[in-house]
């Protein structure tokens, strides 16, 4: 799957990827601590829109700073995921936004 995604087989890649999620799980918590006890149901919308967020950028900065030596196709697959995670994150934002 590796070869055919074009992916990095970097050891250190895959590792930062799960630190930045357990970084957007702890920020999710954190904002969760937050609400009222009453109000709680889970991670919710903020906590997803933390998550993606915090995934997006870090999968950014490996693509930009990262040189990562994977084929091009590599390189789309993984903008895509960035767009992707971004996009999911502006929309979630968008329905979080209270409307007067």
């Amino acid at each position: 799957m590796v070869e055919f995604l074009g992916v990095p087989e970097a050891p250190g890649f895959y590792p930062n990827l799960l630190g930045e999620v357990l970084i957007g799980i702890g920020i999710a918590l954190f904002i969760e601590k937050g609400t009222q006890q009453g109000n709680r149901s889970g991670l919710g919308l903020k906590g997803a829109i933390a998550i993606n967020l915090c995934a997006g950028f870090v999968l950014a900065g490996w693509l930009i700073f990262g040189n990562l030596e994977i084929p091009p196709r590599g390189y789309a697959f993984l903008w895509v995921l960035v767009i992707v995670l971004l996009g999911i994150s502006s929309a979630e934002l968008v329905c979080k936004i209270p409307r007067k």
